[in-house]
């Protein structure tokens, strides 16, 4: 019986009585040294695609060659960034497992640090693509090539085709020059992120520790919460909300912190303006409240009905009557019910400002 080979790595298998006295070597050199050998990256020459648009990996019994190595490493600059370029690898025969079944293939690791992607086949096959700057886990099945696992892929390049999904990374910087990053289900930690939108995205429990720089716009489009001190170095603003007035007017506290209530200058002379309990008020909030006469509405009048406002003294303030005038109620809410209902709001008024 002949000399044999493995399917996949290429591994001498000795026949019954043959080799007397130097089977020793050939097992040394044509298994143990392989299988160690195996486990290397591109140890039977580069995969260089400087040059070349098409590699069909090697396939040689019991001699060193790329198609049993575990990691493929990708190299060669092009000019072209927007090149794809081939790896075409083995159609590894289908054996039998002994118990009714069959197997084939070979799983590669593709480590591609260039600026072009890498399209990995069976000849005649449609095989998948590698992107660019990324390193991904295949499976050369007598048939074709399947991704196993796509991650590590964090691209300094824009590369729209492609995202990272379920992939934990790790000091990462993304989107330095465009791009279309797109995360789905992964883990990001001691990231610098740049350029990058997280669309009906969800981040849940993140921890963030140690000093961290927000350097562009920033909007939070839920409740942010700073369990230890704020500091501002610059300017912090508030949106203003224009309520103007009907006869009974509710001030929304959810809306914003300041409030401009005018008395409608579309109604000719004095309106009477009722201001309801707040809603939606949370303790601890602050902010200003400008109650303004019209062009038209001298001598407007407005009034608090419930106990719920609180004003110095228990006096509410007059409002100043000419036309065009500017009266100004800071408040803080003091008192919120189990069920949201305000309780108490606390106010300090000045009249007479300018409009």
């Amino acid at each position: 019986m002949a000399t044999s080979y493995t399917n996949t790595i290429q591994l001498a298998k000795q026949g019954a009585g043959e080799n007397a006295n130097t089977w020793g070597t050939i097992l040394n050199d044509n298994v143990i040294d392989m299988v160690d050998n195996a486990f290397s990256t591109n140890i039977a020459g580069a995969l260089d695609f400087a040059s070349e648009t098409t590699i069909t990996l090697t396939q040689n019994q019991g001699l060193g060659d790329q198609s049993r190595l575990a990691v493929l490493g990708i190299t060669g600059t092009r000019s072209d960034s927007t090149s794809i370029v081939s790896l075409i690898v083995p159609t590894f025969t289908t054996a039998s497992s002994g118990n009714g079944t069959t197997w084939g293939g070979k799983m590669y690791v593709v480590r591609n640090p260039n600026n072009y992607k890498v399209k990995v086949y069976n000849a005649g096959n449609a095989g998948t693509d590698v992107p660019k700057n990324s390193t991904m886990g295949i499976l050369a099945t007598p048939t074709t090539v399947v991704p196993l696992f796509s991650g590590f892929y964090a691209s300094s390049v824009a590369d729209v085709t492609h995202n990272v999904n379920s992939t934990f990374l790790q000091s990462v910087s993304i989107g330095v020059s465009g791009g279309d990053s797109s995360f789905n289900y992964g883990r990001i930690t001691q990231s610098s992120i740049s350029a990058t939108s997280f669309n009906n995205g969800l981040i849940t429990n993140l921890s963030a520790t140690g000093s961290a720089s927000l350097a562009g716009h920033t909007t939070f489009a839920s409740i942010a919460t700073f369990n230890g001190d704020v500091s501002v170095n610059k300017r912090s603003m508030c949106a203003m909300t224009t309520i103007v007035c009907s006869a009974t007017t509710t001030i929304d506290l959810s809306l914003t912190n300041f409030f401009y209530v005018k008395a409608s200058g579309a109604v000719a002379g004095a309106v009477s303006v009722s201001l309801a309990t707040p809603v939606n008020g949370v303790v601890g909030q602050t902010g200003a409240i400008y109650l303004v006469n019209g062009t038209s509405a001298a001598g407007s009048k407005f009034s608090y009905p419930t106990s719920v406002w609180k004003f110095p003294g228990g006096v509410a303030p007059t409002k100043t009557a000419a036309a065009n005038s500017v009266d100004l109620l800071t408040y803080f809410v003091r008192d919120v019910s189990s069920d949201g209902t305000l309780k108490a709001i606390d106010i300090a008024a000045i009249s007479n400002f300018k409009s």
